[in-house]
């Protein structure tokens, strides 16, 4: 139930809720994170009750709570104020999913509660259960088996429903456009639609859906005109019971239905009356209202309608199972730990929905790396400081400018402000007189974004400039007047000197006298007209380990003039979080 060493009385980090995987466990047993396992308690197996949830809140004192979709939601209460309020050092909530109906946003927000989730973890696993159940609705394969495992030879069972697609004419409509709708779309074009149409209430430019070929309508046109409908919208009050009798009516007669995304966006009974009327030929739902959905006398609860003995012949059954992958439940694991994880090192979880909704990750983490790189190049206790962040390419006038603004302040102010958070950073800043300005840079057009962080303190000026490629890895781009392009992940030196001849490998030979593998090196100068000397040069080294410090300080040595010509020596380690290929098997 509990981590290493950790009692039932202990303050913990990390309060896990809901049933998450070992590999999740591992990663944070490896970084000595504390934690206890709720659902592992045999009476909260279908999720812990949101006021007993606050008791344990208070009882553990964890600065993260991870919560998945047993825990909360719209039938069993939000978790909410209750479990906020219930200890001050509350810090974050991570949803290990990517559905966040069942955490009261609002209330988290005012409390200045990170709410993060795990974006994108299971989309290949529903687009794939999605384009399944397409396929059972065409072949009725379900059926068929049923009726052989009943005893009964086949052969006629459901024989209207296999129809192919290919060929025919038939148009598919996706209710939703987002992160699993639009890989949707493109996969019902390999099952031979002959049309996607595509409802989203922030849809693709014109110019996006025709090179993705789908066709951007609204809803009343979606439903009068698909064969197949594909439900993919969020959980809002705008999308409950969004498929009622109404729009039902809308639809062509003998419809498709497919829900593999909220189980409140469809009317049960409403639905159910359409399949026994002939107007929806056959439906595939995944999640229910109700989960389970079937009849608990002692709880009051009803069987959802479409369970009706029936409707068997006509309703495919599925439990959730969209993001129950194997694969994609490891990258559930693999995200909601990594997320903890930053929130350790940075006090920022990543991907926080609730400081500006859908930041991309990957901006915040840049922030958060660069935040921690120029603590530990510049930090000297005492002076106040005005932070300039320029902002290059892809981050010019985006309007995520403020939560990169927070990353790299809550990294920068965590040593000395343990309990720093995304959503506090600013404030904390402000309140140690930190100015903070953000700034466009127009005079180049790049794709990888890039941000240039400008420290003044007592009249000095340090930069430092760094991006992140591909959303993956991390590289220095600049120090001071220079420029370069070196992977800035695990152990950095930036050695400063005045450029005299053969002191760039003189540099590495030092390293390589004291033992330390250079993986990549830059050398950059700054910039000067032809014949006139730079002012300074750099040499930049990613290595595998740091100088040692015995018999003597390597690092002190180099900085007291071990070599000629050095002016300074700076160095930085950042953990290596970048997500690299497996080497394949020979």
């Amino acid at each position: 139930m509990i981590g290493t060493g950790v009692t039932l009385d202990d303050k913990v980090d990390v309060l896990v809720a809901d049933k998450m995987g070992s590999a999740f466990f591992k990663k944070l047993d490896e970084e000595r994170i504390t934690y206890i396992k709720l659902f592992e308690d045999p009476k909260y197996g279908k999720g812990v009750p949101i006021d007993e949830l606050a008791a344990l809140v208070t009882k553990h004192k964890p600065s993260l709570l991870v919560v998945r979709s047993a825990t909360g939601g719209k039938k069993k209460g939000l978790v909410d104020e209750r479990v906020f309020s219930a200890y001050e050092g509350l810090k974050g909530v991570v949803r290990a999913g990517d559905g966040l109906d069942n955490i009261d946003m609002d209330a988290a927000t005012k409390r200045k509660i990170q709410v993060a989730n795990v974006r994108g973890a299971n989309t290949a696993s529903v687009v794939q259960l999605t384009k399944a159940a397409v396929l059972c609705l065409y072949t009725g394969i379900p059926q068929v088996y049923h009726a052989m495992l009943g005893g009964t030879w086949a052969k006629d069972v459901a024989n209207d429903l296999f129809e192919e697609i290919r060929g025919n004419g038939l148009k598919v409509a996706t209710i939703g456009y987002g992160n699993i709708g639009k890989p949707v779309a493109q996969e019902m074009f390999t099952l031979g639609f002959d049309e996607v149409l595509v409802v989203d209430k922030f849809p693709p430019s014109e110019a996006d859906a025709r090179k993705a070929g789908v066709r951007v309508v609204d809803l009343e046109t979606a439903l009068k005109e698909a064969d197949v409908i594909l439900l993919h919208p969020p959980s809002t009050p705008e999308t409950y019971n969004l498929i009622n009798a109404d729009r039902l009516e809308m639809m062509r007669q003998g419809v498709r239905i497919v829900n593999t995304s909220r189980g409140d966006i469809i009317d049960s009974v409403a639905l159910a009356d359409a399949i026994r009327n002939g107007k929806v030929k056959g439906a595939f739902i995944d999640v229910w209202k109700n989960e389970p959905p079937f009849a608990n006398p002692k709880a009051g609860v009803e069987a959802d309608p479409l369970l009706a003995p029936d409707l068997a012949s006509r309703v495919i059954y599925s439990a959730h199972k969209g993001s129950g992958s194997k694969n994609a439940r490891g990258r559930i694991d693999n995200s909601t730990a990594e997320s903890i994880i930053n929130f350790m090192r940075t006090g920022t979880l990543s991907n926080v929905q609730n400081a500006v909704l859908g930041a991309p990750s990957h901006y915040i983490r840049l922030g958060s790396y660069l935040g921690s790189v120029t603590h530990q190049l510049f930090y000297k206790e005492g002076p106040q400081y005005s932070f300039k962040l320029v902002m290059y390419g892809g981050l010019k006038g985006t309007k995520y400018q403020e939560i990169i603004r927070d990353a790299v302040l809550a990294a920068f102010l965590k040593p000395f402000v343990p309990d720093i958070t995304l959503v506090t950073a600013y404030e904390s800043a402000k309140q140690k007189g930190i100015d903070v300005k953000i700034v466009d840079d127009d005079t180049e057009e790049l794709e990888s974004p890039r941000i240039g962080l400008e420290l003044s303190t007592n009249g000095t000026t340090h930069s430092i400039e760094a991006k992140l490629d591909n959303e993956k890895e991390f590289r220095l781009t600049g120090f001071g007047e220079t420029t370069f392009d070196l992977r800035g992940e695990g152990h950095t030196y930036i050695v400063v000197h005045d450029g005299r001849l053969g002191i760039a490998g003189a540099i590495q030979d030092y390293f390589g006298k004291h033992g330390v593998y250079i993986k990549s090196s830059v050398i950059a100068e700054t910039p000067t007209e032809e014949g006139v000397p730079p002012e300074y040069a750099v040499a930049v080294l990613n290595v595998k380990g740091p100088l040692p410090k015995t018999p003597f300080d390597a690092l002190d040595t180099l900085k007291r003039g071990a070599i000629p010509g050095i002016k300074e020596v700076l160095y930085c380690y950042t953990p290596e979080v970048t997500i690299r290929k497996k080497a394949a098997k020979k």
